[in-house]
């Protein structure tokens, strides 16, 4: 497939953006979205935006190094909230579609920096 490191590119950006409508955890009863995150959710919205943005465009192969960043930092910060909500509550299923979000955002970074074998400018 030609163009798979694209489509996973925005795949991951877009699941990143869905990840925050969905239930982080349970506290009292009430559930907790991910656009409760104090200062959290701008971030989260720019980086699936720009994830998006950048599978788009396609033009360059640092663009999927970042790529690259943005999935294993997703990844890393899901899985610290997953620790964090497990001392208190149960993980909700936002929390599992970030960390899928970042998986499959890491996997676009790497299909992309394999298909650009060389560097446009």
């Amino acid at each position: 497939m030609k163009s798979l490191h694209r489509y996973l590119t925005m795949a991951g950006g877009a699941l990143i953006i869905i990840a925050l409508f969905l239930p982080f955890t349970e506290l009292l009863g009430q559930s907790v979205s991910g656009l409760k995150l104090q200062g959290a959710t701008k971030f989260y919205l720019i980086l699936g935006v720009g994830m998006i943005v950048l599978g788009y465009l396609d033009k360059k192969k640092s663009y999927y190094y970042a790529a690259l960043i943005v999935g294993v930092l997703v990844i890393l910060l899901s899985m610290k909230y997953q620790s964090d909500v497990k001392k208190f509550s149960t993980v909700g299923m936002g929390l599992w579609v970030l960390l899928l979000s970042g998986v499959i955002t890491l996997a676009g970074g790497i299909t992309g920096i394999r298909s650009k074998k060389e560097v446009t400018t």
